[in-house]
């Protein structure tokens, strides 16, 4: 049975007033797009399954990445990248859930 959610905290801490960037890699065969002006990403499997994901602050984009699955192949792909500001500690929360077919 496939997870409807799952859900994950990050303890991000630095100096003050300092930008970061959490990224969410993704296999080459899933396709994404941003929703809800850019509030949310969606995740669609090859099988049709997909899959929504959320943050709790930052700014939420795209970007191109490199898929490392085997020794010697390269694939590109793309990822999931979060910004924001640090405020000294920063606890990010995100969630992953299941949409449409189950």
């Amino acid at each position: 049975m496939l997870f409807r959610s799952l859900r994950g905290e990050e303890l991000i801490t630095g100096a003050a007033r300092k930008p970061y960037q959490l990224r969410f890699h993704l296999h080459p065969r899933v396709q994404v797009s941003l929703a809800q002006n850019a509030a949310a990403a969606l995740l669609r499997l090859p099988s049709g399954s997909g899959f929504r994901l959320r943050v709790s602050g930052g700014r939420m984009d795209l970007g191109e990445a490199v898929y490392l699955g085997r020794p010697g192949e390269m694939k590109r792909t793309q990822h999931v990248l979060v910004t924001d500001v640090l405020d000294g500690q920063t606890n990010l929360k995100w969630a992953l859930r299941r949409e449409g077919k189950r």
